[in-house]
């Protein structure tokens, strides 16, 4: 029979944190929080195993149970925090308006940022299936640990919430769990400054990849096919500027973003021609990198239209579409922007950005025009991320550089 044990996180939010239920009111769900720490878990073993995901899916499976078998633990909320609308408003801060956009358009509560609220992890009362993974046995004490480091991935490098890849969730361990697995990195952060977090990340990294036995691969493929914790696939940055408000330091990043994304002329034209029907080749949108779906209504486009005596409706329709895979589905954006408050007396907020490279599954994209009377048109993946290093680059000039945690 697996020893029975609990954990206590006491939480603190960081940034508004959405996170809901079906009719869209803020609450803490515990499915929720393990949908997200398995998505952690799953980055961290691919991290360690490469590209071998009949061993990344054994160890998951294991940890968290999958059709045949129950979780290895379960989650429970003991606290009700607090919840209300966002606390700024978006005319003040056009940054924050701009990553919080489905946010403040759905008009979206929240748990407030300073709230406290507690998790509960504890072990289930069943046997545990030993199984040996490249030579090290995942038995309920290593199930535990894992668990207990998806957790800590979840709020040092991600968050919980709605537009949480772009600050919304952001999260904090208020103090350090009783029995806390003396492997795995202090839960508490310690730094005071942006230099000092980047080190404290990149040396808690270097410790938790290396903490259940198994040594990481060292050789990945250039573009993995998932998203690794690993050298090769993974960037960590600190802003290295110190805010005194959540909210500031995730508009000046907005602003950033925004006014790099808006100036892209390629992107502008490629996909105008396409609507027009002067694309002839098969294009590609750099933008794309950043995530999928993404919509497109030209105002340019549409004011000529009416001015041609189109009705209001049609015009709208033939100067609008949406990029996505073929395939239909969505892609995740692999640029996580979240805030970490600093160690001290004085609250102080620093920006840490993540990026997950990993390669484009399916082989072109379909931009889908509004108007049916057009038929869709293929286009190509980006090759690469170097969209993304020229946004890490316009970062730097227009706000603060950056200061890498590396992973190794």
């Amino acid at each position: 029979m697996t020893l029975l044990r609990s954990l206590d996180l006491t939480l603190r939010v960081v940034t508004p944190m959405a996170c809901g239920n079906a009719d869209f009111l803020a609450e803490v769900r515990p499915p929720t929080f393990r949908g997200v720490s398995r998505l952690w878990l799953r980055i961290l073993l691919g991290g360690i195993f490469g590209e071998d995901y009949q061993a990344v899916r054994t160890v998951e499976n294991l940890v968290y149970g999958d059709t045949t078998r129950r979780s290895s633990f379960a989650v429970r909320t003991l606290d009700l925090p607090a919840t209300g609308p966002l606390p700024i408003d978006s005319l003040e801060a056009p940054g924050l308006a701009y990553l919080y956009y489905t946010l403040y358009r759905a008009r979206r509560n929240a748990i407030l940022p300073n709230e406290h609220f507690r998790l509960r992890l504890q072990t289930t009362p069943m046997p545990f299936p030993n199984t040996t993974v490249r030579d090290v046995t995942v038995d309920s004490d290593l199930a535990w640990k894992l668990a207990a480091a998806s957790f800590w991935l979840t709020i040092w490098l991600g968050g919980v919430s709605a537009r949480v890849r772009r600050g919304a969730g952001s999260l904090a361990f208020a103090r350090q769990p009783a029995s806390w697995p003396e492997e795995l990195p202090s839960p508490v952060v310690r730094a005071t400054t942006p230099e000092q977090l980047a080190d404290e990340i990149a040396a808690h990294l270097h410790q938790l990849r290396r903490a259940f036995g198994w040594q990481p691969v060292e050789q990945v493929a250039n573009l993995p096919t998932g998203n690794l914790l690993h050298p090769a696939a993974f960037d960590v940055y600190i802003l290295d500027r110190v805010y005194p408000t959540w909210h500031a330091a995730l508009d000046a990043v907005g602003q950033s973003f925004q006014g790099f994304r808006q100036r892209q002329p390629d992107d502008y034209a490629t996909v105008r021609g396409v609507l027009t029907g002067q694309s002839t080749q098969q294009p590609s949108v750099k933008r794309a990198i950043f995530g999928l779906p993404l919509s497109f209504f030209f105002s340019s486009l549409y004011r000529e239209l009416t001015a041609q005596g189109v009705p209001e409706r049609d015009a709208r329709q033939r100067a609008s579409g949406t990029l996505g895979l073929r395939s239909g589905t969505g892609r995740m954006s692999p640029l996580w922007v979240q805030v970490t408050e600093l160690a001290g007396a004085d609250p102080a907020y620093v920006v840490r950005l993540s990026l997950l490279r990993s390669r484009f599954e399916d082989e072109s994209l379909v931009f889908r025009p509004q108007d049916r009377a057009l038929a869709p048109v293929n286009m190509r993946p980006p090759d690469d991320y170097t969209y993304a290093q020229e946004w890490f680059e316009h970062l730097q000039q227009t706000v603060a550089p950056l200061l890498p945690a590396k992973v190794s």
